[in-house]
Order: structure tokens, then C-alpha cells, then sequence
């Protein structure tokens, strides 16, 4: 016999199996993450070639607003292992993100936003720099010495690093991604 005022027992539908690879908006930013380290290396590489251009055309024959001749470019150097280090972290944590680290997807999209600011402050200090470094030879009568290449570079450097870190942004916090990073691992 059974009781009328017990609800009958149903057995509970079973869970979905949590995915086994990652969605492709997920592994898509960690590509985006892998192109942004690569980003980093090739700007040093250009920031390198250019600093040593710069300083060794300028030395002895510019002086700076202290009155003592420009020796050395302190700029380049700082942002190149600046841009290095932030492509270096941000490529590395593309690992654990297309593995499903929840930890490593927001600390990654931090650090992109970081390289989105610097890269917009790669184009403009390439712009401000060039031309400061550039009107100072022209006044000591030396012509143009930041090769144009490095003023095209500059900026499209910077410009890929705003372009591929949002796109990482935008597919790391895209929903399915948020979803694979949040659900229990196996």
C-alpha cells in the first residue's frame, strides 16, 4: 500500500560528464595569450636594436636638459624588459588557462589589460620619444636618426598588443570558457 501524502521517488537525473577538452573560445585565448608572449619578445628585439641606434648616434654630440651629453637611452631598455616579462608571465599562465585554471583565466585577463594599457602607451611614447630623440639630432644637426621602420614598428606593435589582448579578454571571460574553468575537474 502506499501513502497518498508522500510525494513518489523519482531516481535523480544523472549529471552531464564535465567536458573533456576545453571549449574553443577557452583554447582560443590561450592561443591569443601564446601571440602576446611572441608580441613581447619581437618588441624587445625592436626596443634592443633601436636603443643602441639611438644612444650611440646621439652620444657626445646632444645634451640633455641637465646640460651633459646624452650618453645612453634608459627608456628603451626599461620598457623592453617591462613588455618582456608581462608577455613572458601571460603566455605562461596560457597553459593552465587551456587546461581549465580558473585562478590562471582571471590572472591572465589581469595581466592583459596591463598589456593593453602598455601597448597603448607604446604607441604614444614611440610617437613622443621618436620625435623628441628625432628634433633633438635635427637641432645638433644630425638629420633623422629613429629609422622610419621604427616608428611604423612602434606603433604596430603596440597596436597588436591592445588588438590581441582584448580579443584574449573577451574569449576568456566569454561564457563557455568561464563555464569549462568553474566546473568541478575530474
Amino acid at each position: 500500500m502506499s501513502n497518498p501524502t508522500q510525494a513518489p521517488q523519482f531516481q535523480a537525473p544523472p549529471t552531464p560528464p564535465a567536458p573533456t577538452e576545453a571549449p574553443k573560445q577557452l583554447r582560443t585565448a590561450s592561443t591569443f595569450m601564446f601571440v602576446l608572449l611572441l608580441i613581447g619578445l619581437v618588441s624587445m628585439v625592436i626596443d634592443f636594436v633601436v636603443a643602441g641606434t639611438v644612444a650611440d648616434t646621439l652620444a657626445g654630440k646632444v645634451t640633455g636638459l641637465d646640460g651633459k651629453p646624452v650618453t645612453s637611452s634608459w627608456f628603451n631598455p626599461g620598457t623592453m624588459y617591462v613588455t618582456l616579462v608581462f608577455g613572458l608571465i601571460i603566455g605562461i599562465l596560457g597553459l593552465p588557462v587551456r587546461k581549465g585554471s580558473n585562478g590562471a583565466r582571471i590572472t591572465g585577463a589581469i595581466f592583459a589589460i596591463i598589456f593593453t594599457l602598455m601597448g597603448l602607451g607604446s604607441m604614444a611614447m614611440t610617437v613622443l620619444i621618436s620625435g623628441t630623440a628625432d628634433l633633438a639630432a635635427k637641432n645638433a644637426g644630425l638629420g633623422m636618426i629613429v629609422p622610419n621602420w621604427y616608428w611604423a614598428g612602434g606603433v604596430l606593435i603596440g597596436l597588436l598588443q591592445v588588438v590581441f589582448s582584448i580579443l584574449a579578454i573577451v574569449k576568456l571571460f566569454n561564457s563557455n570558457s568561464a563555464a569549462y574553468c568553474k566546473a568541478p575537474k575530474a
